[in-house]
């Protein structure tokens, strides 16, 4: 039987479970707060730089064995190509490496810096600037994300496939909804659904939960970025990688060269780079301590009441999600909706 499915949010997880519920035959309606889809993946055209600039932040999709799933729906459904990541890392001084650490630069940091520490030079540093009086919860969480590699590669997502999109992270998202209704400029919550409730058989928000029960329990604290953008005429890369995390710089985090993270080789002399710097305007990253996580239990808790209504996504459920596995997220919601009113599955 054909449903009526409405999702609120066009990032990754709703528009990729709208693609899902629009290939089972339902109806779907998505309703975006912003002027564009995409959420934090939104990016647009620069013509002087032949890119596209994404407006948050550079993006990088990457999957594993475990996010497979994920990688061919992905697949099915937009142009993909493979691309390999790497970020270079300064530290204090002379130090540097690519991150994450490997054998190589290992062996190096410890003769030049014999007493030294790994953690505190590269990733203590960044993470007490990034997440300030929060560093000290956050460190105990990202420890094991930054061991040391047994090995010489010097790739950042080593052993996963990546990928970057051919027309841009907007562009990707609009051909994940495509034949789907889209609304613009259409903020909802709890109090604005309540007389649409009969109209729909599932309503999905992916936006944050907090917003969408008027704070009910308090505002969830999420750490954000700010970004500078600045264009310099070259006949060559600027970076030695797309990525370099300035960890001892008193403003900005990391910078990045927009053209060489393009699905396709960039040789425009217009450099695009991108400044990164903690902000407290954006809602982006989920301050996952004591306080916070009881208020998203109570969240959760009194979302039971409206069984209608599900959460999915990294705001929805305030917590930190890469792409890979927001898809897979938003395909086992799907698939536990389907297994329960026996709709069709995705395969």
């Amino acid at each position: 039987m054909k449903k009526r499915v409405l999702i609120l949010g066009c990032g990754i997880s709703g528009a990729s479970l709208a693609r899902l519920f629009k290939d089972a035959g339902h109806y779907v309606e998505i309703r975006e707060k912003g002027k564009e889809v995409g959420g934090m993946l939104r990016d647009g055209w620069d013509k002087e730089g032949k890119c596209y600039v994404s407006w948050d932040g550079p993006h990088i999709i990457n999957f594993s064995k475990e996010t497979k799933k994920a990688e061919n729906f992905l697949l099915k459904n937009t142009t993909l190509v493979p691309f390999k990541h790497k970020v270079l890392c300064l530290g204090n001084n002379s130090s540097f490496t690519y991150w994450p650490i490997n054998l190589t630069y290992k062996s190096l940091f410890e003769f030049m810096f014999p007493k030294k520490s790994i953690f505190d030079e590269f990733v203590a540093s960044y993470s007490k600037k990034m997440w300030k009086k929060h560093a000290k919860d956050q460190i105990e969480r990202i420890k094991d994300r930054f061991k040391p590699k047994d090995n010489y590669n010097q790739d950042f997502f080593q052993g996963r496939n990546q990928y970057q999109p051919v027309r841009g992270y907007s562009n990707m998202v609009r051909d994940l909804i495509r034949g789907c209704h889209l609304v613009l400029n259409k903020s909802e919550s709890l109090k604005s659904l309540k007389k649409e409730f009969d109209k729909w058989d599932y309503i999905i928000v992916t936006s944050h939960i907090d917003t969408f029960f008027g704070y009910k329990f308090g505002k969830l604290q999420f750490k954000g970025l700010d970004f500078e953008f600045k264009k310099i005429r070259s006949d060559e890369n600027v970076l030695p990688t797309c990525v370099v995390n300035l960890n001892q710089h008193p403003k900005y985090i990391r910078v990045s060269e927009i053209n060489q993270l393009q699905a396709k080789e960039n040789k425009s002399k217009t450099r695009v780079l991108c400044f990164d710097y903690p902000s407290d305007k954006n809602r982006f990253y989920p301050v996952e301590n004591e306080n916070n996580l009881m208020k998203i239990q109570k969240y959760k808790d009194y979302s039971l009441n409206f069984p209608k209504i599900t959460f999915c996504g990294r705001t929805a459920n305030y917590k930190y999600k890469d792409i890979d596995d927001s898809i897979m997220d938003s395909i086992a919601l799907f698939q536990n909706l389907t297994r329960k009113h026996k709709l069709k599955e995705f395969k």
